[in-house]
């Protein structure tokens, strides 16, 4: 198969096919996962799980980093900073913290009272981010 067959429902007569090449890769996590996001030239992917997030190379699907916090919790949100030098990651302890995509490091990290269920950067530069959380707060 040389380009990728998607419909909303996987049922369509008319599936939209995109002009990329179709990559397989299969990646394996400690527990469930919550999401994943890709980098801005999308060469990283990003995922979330219970205890860890990771980071995988698109293009051979290997793992480049672990994303490990301080204590366990669930990792809710990945995302990559506009620049792709950072990734951020929210979670169910209520902290979301910042990671260095060349060397795993995390930057600093701040906190709700409870589980950051969202994050978002601001549109461009990127400067701000944003978190939401399930006690009816935001922060930025």
């Amino acid at each position: 198969m040389s380009e990728i067959e998607w419909s909303a429902l996987g049922l369509s007569k008319y599936p939209i096919k995109l002009p990329v090449p179709a990559k397989k890769h299969g990646w394996k996590h400690l527990g469930s996962v919550s999401s994943v996001n890709f980098s801005p030239e999308s060469k990283i992917a990003v995922t979330g799980s219970c205890k860890e997030g990771r980071a995988y190379s698109v293009e051979d699907g290997k793992q480049l980093y672990t994303f490990k916090p301080k204590r366990p919790s669930c990792i809710i949100i990945p995302a990559v900073t506009p620049e792709g030098k950072s990734t951020f990651t929210s979670a169910g302890d209520g902290t979301t913290r910042e990671w260095d995509l060349k060397t795993s490091e995390m930057v600093r990290e701040w906190g709700h009272r409870k589980d950051v269920e969202d994050l978002d950067f601001s549109p461009g530069s990127g400067r701000y981010v944003a978190t939401t959380a399930a006690y009816r707060t935001a922060k930025l």
